[in-house]
C-alpha cells in the first residue's frame, strides 16, 4: 500500500470494508498464548461491559498513519498500556460508535465532524476486563491537531501503517499484567512501545483487510 496516494488508499479500504471481514481468525494472529479461538456465549456478551474504539487514519509524509495512545498509570487492568482512543459506553451515548467518537474527542481532541466515517471491523472480547468492544474506522484528510487529556493519556503515538506491515515488527515475549499475572503474547514493536493484547488483535484484522489478493 506504500505506492498509492491517499485517495486511492481510502477507496481501497472502503471497498474492502464492504466485503467479508477477516474476523476472529485474523485477530488471533496476535492473540496471547492460550486465548480462546471463539467469542464467549451470547449470554456472556450481553452481560459484558461495552466499549467502542476508533482507528483514526490520516496521511503524513506521503504515507497512511494511524494514532495510538499510551494510557496513564492507574489502578486498573489496562494501566499504562497502548490502545486506540475509545472507551466505555455511557448513558448519553446513542451506541458504541457514538462512544468511540466521543472518547476520541475527550482523549485526543479530535472531533467527529472533522472525520470521515469509513466502517467497522469485527467485534472483540477482552477477557481480563470482561469488555465487549466494537472497533470503528475514520479518516482525516490531514494530520489532526491532537490535544491529549493528561488525566487519561500519557502520550500520543503516530504510527506509519507500513511499519506495522513489516514482518520484523512482530515479536513475542512474556507480558506482565498490572496485578502480577504473566502470559506469553505476540506484540508489535512500535518504536519504543510494545503493542499487544486486544489492540494488537484489532491491528491484525486491519492489516489482514489491507492484504491484496
Amino acid at each position: 500500500m506504500e505506492n498509492i496516494g491517499w485517495d486511492a488508499f481510502l477507496a481501497f479500504l472502503q471497498e474492502r470494508l464492504k466485503q467479508k471481514l477477516p474476523g476472529l481468525p485474523a485477530q488471533l494472529r496476535m492473540a496471547p498464548k492460550g486465548r480462546k479461538s471463539s467469542l464467549p456465549s451470547n449470554y456472556a456478551l450481553q452481560s459484558a461491559k461495552k466499549a467502542g474504539v476508533l482507528i483514526l487514519l490520516y496521511p503524513k509524509d506521503g504515507l497512511p498513519h494511524l494514532v495510538l495512545m499510551k494510557r496513564v498509570t492507574y489502578p486498573g487492568v489496562h494501566s499504562g498500556q497502548i490502545s486506540f482512543p475509545g472507551g466505555k459506553l455511557e448513558a448519553a451515548d446513542k451506541d458504541l460508535k457514538d462512544a468511540a467518537f466521543r472518547e476520541t474527542w475527550e482523549e485526543i481532541g479530535v472531533a467527529e465532524n472533522s472525520l470521515q466515517y469509513l466502517g467497522a471491523l469485527s467485534p472483540s472480547y477482552i477477557p481480563p476486563s470482561k469488555f465487549y468492544v466494537e472497533t470503528y474506522l475514520a479518516a482525516s484528510s490531514a494530520v489532526p491537531n491532537f490535544k491529549k487529556d493528561d488525566r487519561e493519556v500519557d502520550h500520543i503515538i503516530e504510527v506509519p501503517l507500513n511499519l506495522l506491515q513489516k514482518p520484523e515488527t512482530v515479536k513475542s515475549k512474556v507480558m506482565k499484567g498490572s496485578s502480577g499475572w504473566q502470559i506469553e503474547a505476540p506484540y508489535f514493536q512500535v518504536f519504543e512501545h510494545e503493542v499487544w493484547g486486544a489492540t494488537a488483535m484489532m491491528l491484525a484484522e486491519l492489516l489482514a483487510l489491507l492484504e491484496e489478493g
